[in-house]
């Protein structure tokens, strides 16, 4: 018995850390520049639920031609820090890009990362995040 109860204290505790930390959801507006050769390709701002993934794209009308840009906000443990995950996807004639970038940003200070790709030659994304609203818990059963 004694050897059990301090398994039960330390799986309460973590179980309430989870919880608490699952409860926490964030609203953050995004805006970005995404940017081919020091060309802005398109330059969306969007809302964003932390730790969800929402999608930009953008085509023209009868070509094959397209950018698209997947954004997830992680929050961390500093309250004024996030982690912006970017996947892209460019297609432009012959020149496309394919990838993946992450960086750490300040809330509501602006931030760029870049990078080269054989097929597109630079790529780089410019982007400022603020944090909007906590969203609030809904009981899981009812």
């Amino acid at each position: 018995m004694k050897f059990l109860m301090p398994v039960l204290t330390i799986l309460v505790s973590l179980t309430t850390a989870l919880t608490a930390s699952a409860k926490d959801r964030y609203q953050f507006r995004v805006e970005s520049k995404f940017l081919v050769d020091g060309k802005i390709i398109s330059s969306p701002t969007i809302v964003v639920i932390g730790g969800e993934k929402a999608e930009m794209r953008s085509s023209q009308v009868d070509s094959p031609n397209f950018s698209a840009l997947n954004i997830v906000v992680e929050d961390t443990k500093n309250d004024d820090v996030v982690r912006l995950v970017f996947d892209y996807d460019y297609l432009n004639g012959e020149r496309k890009a394919k990838g993946s970038m992450s960086l750490i940003v300040q809330l509501g200070k602006d931030a760029e990362i870049r990078t080269e790709t054989e097929g597109a030659g630079s790529v780089a994304i410019q982007t400022k995040a603020v944090r909007l609203a906590k969203i609030p818990n809904e009981p899981a059963y009812q």
